[in-house]
């Protein structure tokens, strides 16, 4: 299980993301949405994200307030986290 998050391209469709991907998915919208997504590191659930994303100037990605895993149709693995520099920091 990975540690880190992965920013992925806006070109990519939300259905390739894999769990720990971050990013803005390709919609038929254009320009792409400017909605940030994401598939939670541990259960690979997928959510919206309602926090304020950072892009830093080393490339990272940092999110604030922590998040909550709100979990998928399948499961609610409850997991708590920060995300700074792209590192994942449990709470």
């Amino acid at each position: 299980m990975s540690r880190e998050v992965r920013r992925v391209a806006d070109s990519v469709k939300l259905s390739a993301y894999e769990p720990g991907d971050i990013g803005r998915p390709c919609t038929n919208s254009d320009p792409p949405s400017d909605v940030w997504m994401m598939r939670c590191y541990k259960c690979g659930g997928r959510f919206y994200l309602n926090h304020q994303v950072v892009e830093e100037s080393d490339g990272t990605l940092t999110l604030s307030p922590s998040l909550l895993c709100p979990g998928n149709s399948k499961a609610a693995c409850g997991a708590h986290y920060h995300v700074r520099h792209n590192s994942i920091e449990e709470c």
